[in-house]
């Protein structure tokens, strides 16, 4: 491979995504440690610190966010694929048996094979522009990491209060002290806290003690898998509905989020907004109430509809059966939601338009 030198922020972007697409390409794996001299260069702004010997907390905390948790403790080769065929091509034959794992902050179906492995599905080069910053800015911060925290005093602290993983106490103490002999932030820790809850002192106990060394490696990055990929996505929506005959009808396609439509064509959250607000009163947290009590005031601009979607998401969370009644709900007026299988992780949802009621509609919808 050609090393050339940059000589301007986006010829330094250019290089990073040329050196590991060219590295990629060979299909074999990829030590991410070979990518960290052109991930510097690029001085992004989700990894301000990365070129300071100091971690930079935000950056391998928005890393952390978007991959699998079993990234910590066990991961060391990352493979990317289209499908479980493009998978079972290259000698990783029945990944879906695999663990199952996700991600705090992305959605893209993975399995983990209990040990070194993670198989991620992709649907784009989007994925893998996404994935290899975050990567590498997991290594980086890891080795950060690892150097501060691969000190005896510490791993005592950190195996001691991994013992008791629920042990409130007995981790504060030990990130005070961690806090105080490495001279980190100690809100820098709680953050880890916050997201790791009773997994804290494990993981970072896996920093301490184990040098991590990340690979990845590209299965097939042709546009053909691509279009396979995407034809068996296609081929699952209309199994799903056979009485939708798609050639015969005009199709829209809009790129969205899966709750965002549902919510503004179905009207279910408006219709269950008495269960929803008991939900707020009995069990939101203070924010939450004195929001819905200025909306009802009117003292804030803030729409009384977005609310409820936003509170149904969290009504979900706490109630996961009522989901079906959701689910229910929206198909009886011609919104299907479709799961995807054996390809990417991307859920579709077919609007039937001459289904919906217009009564149901968000009121700031307009028919014409």
């Amino acid at each position: 491979m050609d090393r050339t030198v940059p000589n301007s922020g986006n010829e330094e972007i250019s290089l990073y995504i040329r050196t590991y697409y060219s590295l990629l390409r060979s299909t074999r794996e990829v030590p991410i440690r070979s990518l960290i001299e052109a991930h510097l260069r690029t001085n992004s702004a989700l990894h301000v610190a990365a070129n300071l010997h100091t971690p930079d907390m935000a950056a391998f905390i928005y890393s952390i966010l978007r991959m699998p948790d079993c990234l910590i403790e066990n991961v060391r080769l990352v493979v990317m694929g289209q499908s479980d065929w493009v998978f079972a091509q290259n000698d990783y034959p029945n990944v879906e048996a695999w663990q199952s794992v996700s991600a705090p902050a992305r959605r893209r179906r993975s399995f983990w094979d209990g040990d070194k492995t993670l198989a991620v599905y992709i649907a784009s080069r989007s994925d893998i522009d996404d994935m290899i910053p975050i990567l590498t800015a997991y290594q980086i911060e890891r080795d950060k990491l690892h150097l501060l925290l691969n000190r005896p005093a510490i791993v005592h602290l950190l195996d001691d209060a991994a013992r008791e993983p629920n042990n409130v106490a007995k981790l504060s103490e030990a990130l005070a002290i961690i806090a105080e002999l490495t001279d980190t932030p100690r809100d820098d820790l709680e953050k880890l806290r916050t997201i790791w809850a009773n997994k804290t002192a494990g993981h970072l106990l896996s920093i301490a003690r184990d040098k991590c060394d990340m690979s990845v490696r590209l299965l097939a990055g042709s546009f053909a898998e691509y279009k396979r990929a995407t034809r068996r996505w296609w081929d699952n929506i209309s199994s799903t509905l056979p009485d939708i005959h798609f050639a015969d009808r005009p199709i829209y396609f809009l790129s969205s989020n899966i709750h965002s439509l549902p919510n503004l064509l179905s009207g279910y959250a408006r219709a269950e907004e008495d269960n929803l607000v008991q939900f707020i009163e009995q069990e939101g947290d203070r924010d939450l109430q004195q929001e819905y009590q200025d909306i009802v005031t009117q003292t804030v601009p803030s729409n009384r509809e977005n609310l409820l979607y936003y509170v149904m998401k969290k009504y979900e969370s706490r109630y996961p059966d009522s989901a079906e009644k959701r689910l229910a709900a929206e198909k009886a007026v011609g919104v299907h939601r479709i799961y995807s299988q054996h390809v990417f992780d991307v859920e579709a949802q077919i609007i039937e338009i001459n289904k919906l009621n217009p009564e149901a509609l968000d009121p700031r919808l307009k028919i014409e």
